[in-house]
């Protein structure tokens, strides 16, 4: 009897004490993959300089094509101490044409053909809070902040024409649903907005693409905030 008493207590001990309850008290850093669409905004810009060289506004929009977004994630879950939460830093690009741009030249539109590039990539701090369904599968919902770098590339013909790269800063929230695969490998989507503050870029206008006289007008354009809509395949591995 005394024999099966202590079975059963040594039984009861080592379930207590099963790895399941025990990560509950760990940091576990994760690395993440995610690939997926970027759905960008059009983006506005124009010139004072220009403005005030021509005599009249000159305001452009360029059409953005969507584009494959891709990134990584390095992060840590804090679950000792904020339990829920997760935090990591992340890096993201697209890379977009623009082949149209619509230039409004006082009050009467025209489009040009751009072929430009444009590439946005996102360095970013992000806070996580997932929601413990006690399965499998756990929702979450999540924001960052951080910086993102625009490269824009485009022929002499674009109005204006552009070869430069600036950085601004951006935020973004984030909701989505991970699949634990084993306790280690996780599965998701995710969908992220991203909100981007303006740009400055330098750019070249030949005043004959307009109908007017004189030589190349170099200048300083600012765009207007660009938004961009992602929805991406996850993969992680958690340690």
């Amino acid at each position: 009897m005394n024999t099966f008493k202590y079975i059963a207590a040594t039984a009861l001990l080592a379930g207590t004490a099963s790895p399941a309850f025990a990560e509950a008290d760990t940091f576990r850093p994760y690395i993440e993959g995610q690939l997926g669409l970027a759905i960008p905004s059009d983006v506005d810009y124009n010139s004072d300089a220009v403005d005030a060289a021509l005599g009249t506004p000159v305001d452009a929009e360029a059409s953005i094509d969507n584009a494959l977004s891709f990134g990584a994630e390095l992060g840590l879950t804090l679950d000792p101490v904020l339990p829920g939460l997760r935090t990591s830093l992340g890096i993201s690009h697209r890379s977009s044409d623009f082949d149209d741009v619509d230039v409004t030249l006082g009050g009467a539109s025209t489009t040009f053909d751009a072929d430009g590039d444009i590439s946005l990539t996102s360095l970013q701090g992000n806070l996580y809070y997932d929601i413990d369904l006690d399965s499998r599968f756990t929702p979450f919902v999540g924001g960052g902040l951080g910086v993102t770098w625009a490269k824009v590339d485009s022929p002499d013909s674009t109005v204006p024409s552009f070869d430069d790269t600036d950085a601004s800063f951006s935020w973004s929230l984030m909701t989505g649903l991970n699949f634990e695969v084993t306790d280690n490998i996780l599965v998701g989507g995710k969908y992220r907005f991203t909100r981007i503050n303006g740009f400055d870029l330098e750019g070249t206008i030949d005043p004959a693409n307009l109908g007017f006289a004189g030589p190349s007008l170099d200048s300083s354009y600012e765009t207007d905030a660009v938004s961009l809509h992602e929805v991406l395949f996850t993969v992680a591995y958690r340690f």
